[in-house]
């Protein structure tokens, strides 16, 4: 990235301008995006390409010197689109999967998203475009209002396996997949230590307090633990709130309330 130390100073004092998640300038960026940037007397032009397999570039133009951000629409790889033997791949492995646990990219909130019909259930009401980058295939997904995020799944065409699945955007949000080994260690910590008295009882385990309609869960990855937070959608009823310490699955910290 071809900037100086007062361009990046004034690139970075100028994100500040525009909320939280720009605050950490471009060295926070950095680590969600590759970042190439060049320059004209007018503006800088900045590309910022997703570390992750989906490698979506988002183009942004700055202004000299008002600092004016203007965004372009997130640009897809270079690359073929996937074959049909490559479609069929990944619908495959989307039946295998039967679910993606994804963390939704607004609240940290837990999405459980049947995938047993395969690419049918992620197609409805979304347009679909495809690559194949290596052993890689990448679905991107979008609704129809143009101006929502891109959600994209990678797929180990290979091993027929899931290895990514979420929204993309600029900056970066923390939506996330979780991996089904993350799914069964929560799951077995709260069946062995959900037990909080007069607090509350989550031993049924996160699998089936996923399924509950009426309730909120969030996840949200601490230093060294899973933050667990539990409510109800209608605000009826208590929440719980819990660590779970991300070794040895104890439960440490639960706070209940109304």
């Amino acid at each position: 990235m071809d900037l100086d130390a007062k361009e990046r100073t004034f690139l970075d004092d100028n994100f500040k301008l525009y909320g939280g998640a720009w605050a950490g300038g471009l060295t926070e960026l950095g680590k969600s995006f590759e970042i190439a940037a060049s320059k004209t007397s007018k503006t800088f032009d900045l590309r910022f390409t997703t570390r992750g397999p989906e490698r979506v570039t988002f183009p942004l133009t700055v202004t000299k010197p008002e600092g004016r951000m203007t965004g372009e629409s997130p640009l897809l790889p270079d690359g073929p689109a996937l074959d049909a033997a490559g479609l069929v791949r990944v619908d495959e492995s989307l039946r295998l999967t039967k679910e993606l646990w994804l963390i939704e990219r607004n609240n940290d909130e837990l999405l459980v998203k049947d995938t047993t019909r395969g690419l049918e259930a992620l197609r409805l009401d979304h347009s679909l475009d495809s690559r194949r980058l290596g052993d890689v295939g990448v679905l991107y997904l979008r609704e129809d209002d143009s101006s929502s995020d891109l959600f994209c799944v990678a797929t180990n065409l290979t091993r027929g396996e899931i290895i990514a699945a979420r929204w993309v955007d600029l900056p970066a949000n923390a939506s996330r997949l979780l991996d089904p080994k993350t799914v069964d260690f929560l799951d077995g910590a709260l069946k062995k230590y959900g037990d909080f008295g007069v607090y509350g009882d989550v031993t049924e385990g996160i699998r089936a307090l996923a399924r509950i309609e009426n309730f909120e869960l969030q996840i949200h990855d601490g230093d060294g633990v899973h933050r667990i937070s539990l409510r109800p959608k209608d605000g009826h009823g208590h929440f719980l709130y819990f660590d779970v310490d991300a070794t040895t699955g104890r439960i440490d910290g639960c706070i209940a309330g109304h």
